[in-house]
C-alpha cells in the first residue's frame, strides 16, 4: 500500500512538471509571435536564450534586414500580463515600450 501511495505522489509530480512545462511553452511562442510583428521579415526571426522571469519573457532575436542579411542580436522583451514586446535597440518601437516595461527592465532581464 505504501508503494502505491508513492507511486501515485511520483505520477502527480510528474503530471504537475509536464503541464507547466507545456504553459511555458505556449508562453514562449506567445512571446516569439509577438515580437515576429516588429520584424522587417518575420520569418527569419532567429530567437536565443528565452527565459522567464516573472512576467517577462526575456532573450535575444536576430532577423534579415532588408538587404537580407542578418542584423547583430538585439535584447527582446514580452511582458505576459500586457502581450507587449518590444525589441530594445533603439528604434522607434524600443521608444515606445511601456513606462513599467522601461522599469521593470533591468531587473527583468538582467
Amino acid at each position: 500500500m505504501n508503494n502505491r501511495r508513492i507511486s501515485i505522489a511520483a505520477l502527480a509530480a510528474v503530471v504537475a512538471v509536464f503541464a507547466l512545462g507545456t504553459a511555458n511553452a505556449g508562453v514562449i511562442d506567445d512571446a516569439k509571435e509577438s515580437v515576429r510583428h516588429h520584424l522587417i521579415i518575420p520569418s527569419s526571426a532567429k530567437f536565443d536564450n528565452l527565459h522567464q522571469r516573472g512576467d517577462y519573457i526575456c532573450g535575444t532575436v536576430t532577423a534579415k534586414t532588408t538587404e537580407g542579411e542578418y542584423a547583430t542580436p538585439k535584447v527582446m522583451i514580452y511582458n505576459t500580463k500586457t502581450q507587449l514586446s518590444t525589441i530594445v535597440d533603439g528604434s522607434e518601437i524600443s521608444k515606445l515600450m511601456t513606462d513599467t516595461m522601461k522599469r521593470d527592465l533591468d531587473h527583468a532581464c538582467s
